[in-house]
């Protein structure tokens, strides 16, 4: 991929083609990303917890990040105290670090996975995300 490769310079973004904020027209939107350093929302996390401790988590899918920063580290070790099988989707397979035999681990983009494993449930996808009928 293109887009990938280190030696293909990255195509300049301008201004006004990043999505703007609906209300002043002149801020930009934030992408829901949480960057590195970046504290998360204390609600938020209450929630999390909250929502471990309530009972047995079956499973815990981890995507797109290893989870071996905290919070998430924390949350993946717990909910695998609590008996939770752990799916993580990665392309770095240094993520798969910390998992036992019961776990699972599949490498590559959550872009090329995710449609993969959800296809019992939504059905097939083409390469646009739009959903196949058959």
């Amino acid at each position: 991929m293109p887009l990938l490769d280190p030696r293909v310079p990255t195509p300049k973004i301008e201004r006004e083609d990043l999505p703007q904020c609906p209300k002043c027209k002149d801020g930009l939107l934030r992408p829901g990303v949480v960057w590195f350093g970046e504290g998360l929302d204390s609600e938020m996390l209450d929630g999390i917890d909250d929502w471990i401790s309530k009972g047995k988590v079956d499973l815990m899918l981890v995507i797109g990040t290893a989870a071996a920063v905290y919070p998430a580290a924390g949350y993946t070790r717990t909910a695998k105290r609590a008996g939770a099988v752990v799916a993580v989707v990665n392309p770095d397979k240094d993520s798969m670090a910390g998992l036992t035999s019961k776990d699972f681990f599949f490498q590559g983009s959550a872009a090329d996975i995710l449609p993969q494993l959800f296809e019992g449930v939504i059905g097939k996808m083409d390469e646009n995300g739009n959903i196949i009928e058959e």
